[in-house]
C-alpha cells in the first residue's frame, strides 16, 4: 500500500441503514480493522437511554454502551488520526429501511397487519428527521467538520474533508456501486475494493414485507416535503435525483 499512515484508525461512522455493516465487513476481510458507530453525540445517547427518544423503543443497551466506549476512546486519545467513512442516502428510503430493521419491536404482529397499520406504525415509530440532521448533530459535533460549508460533487458521488486529526470520506449511497472502488483507492489506498452485500435488507427475514411496503405504501406530500425540501437533500442530490425519489414513493396530493 502506497504511503498510507498505518497509525490512522478507521471509523465507519454513519446513520443506520446505509450499508455501514457491509462496508466494515468488506474492510475487515481485507485485513483492515475498523471501529463503527451510528450515534456518538452523548446528549442523543443519553436521551435514548433515559427514554426521551423514539429510538428508546428499539435501541438496546449493548449498542448504547458500545457508542459510549467509542466516544470515550476518541476523546481520550486526541493524538490518534482518524479516517472516517460515512454515507448519505435518500431519507425516505433510509427511514423505511430503518423501520423494517426494528419492526419486530415496534409492531410484533406486522406479518398479519394490513398496509394501513404498517403505515401508521412507520409514521409513529421512528425518528424521521434524524437522517436530515445527522451531519450536524453527529459528524460536525464530533469532528468539527461542516460538510455543508463545501460544495458536494453530486455527479462523482463522494467527497473528502479534513480538519485536525479527522479525515472524512462521505459517499452517496445511490452512487456506491459506481464510485466505491475509486473512493476507497483514493482514501485508504485499497485497490479493487468490493462491497459485501450480505447485510442488505433484501436478504433479511422481513424482506417480502419490506418489498411490499416499498411498492405499495403511498406517502403524502406533507411527509415527503420535509425530506425533499430540506437542506440535507438539496446539498447532496440533484434536482433530477430528488424528483426521481418523489416518483418512487408514488406520492399523493
Amino acid at each position: 500500500m502506497r504511503g498510507l499512515n498505518l497509525d490512522n484508525k478507521i471509523l465507519v461512522y454513519t446513520m443506520g441503514k446505509v450499508v455501514s455493516t457491509s462496508i466494515r465487513s468488506s474492510l475487515n476481510k481485507l485485513g483492515r480493522e475498523t471501529m463503527n458507530a451510528h450515534t456518538l453525540n452523548p446528549d442523543i445517547n443519553n436521551a435514548i437511554e433515559k427514554g426521551f427518544s423514539r429510538e428508546s423503543k428499539y435501541v438496546e443497551q449493548p449498542l448504547l454502551d458500545h457508542h459510549k466506549y467509542v466516544y470515550k476512546y476518541i476523546k481520550d486519545n486526541p493524538e490518534i488520526k482518524w479516517k472516517i467513512i460515512s454515507l448519505v442516502r435518500d431519507p425516505v428510503a433510509r427511514n423505511i429501511s430503518t423501520f423494517f430493521q426494528v419492526i419486530d419491536r415496534l409492531l410484533p404482529t406486522y406479518k398479519n397487519e394490513p398496509l394501513i397499520t404498517l403505515k401508521k406504525s412507520f409514521m409513529k415509530g421512528i425518528d424521521h428527521e434524524k437522517v436530515l440532521n445527522w451531519q450536524d448533530f453527529e459528524l460536525k459535533e464530533l469532528t468539527g467538520i461542516d460538510v455543508y460549508s463545501v460544495p458536494f460533487d453530486k455527479k462523482k458521488g463522494y467527497q473528502t474533508y479534513k480538519l485536525g486529526n479527522f479525515e472524512v470520506l462521505l459517499i452517496k449511497y445511490e452512487k456506491l456501486n459506481e464510485c466505491v472502488s475509486n473512493a476507497m483507492r483514493e482514501f485508504l489506498d485499497i485497490e479493487h475494493f468490493k462491497l459485501d452485500y450480505s447485510n442488505f435488507s433484501e436478504n433479511k427475514e422481513y424482506s417480502k414485507d419490506y418489498t411490499f411496503f416499498k411498492e405499495m405504501a403511498k406517502l403524502g406530500n406533507t411527509y415527503l416535503n420535509k425530506s425533499y425540501q430540506s437542506k440535507y437533500i438539496k446539498h447532496f442530490y440533484t434536482d433530477v435525483e430528488i424528483e426521481q425519489f418523489r416518483k418512487r414513493w408514488h406520492y399523493e396530493n
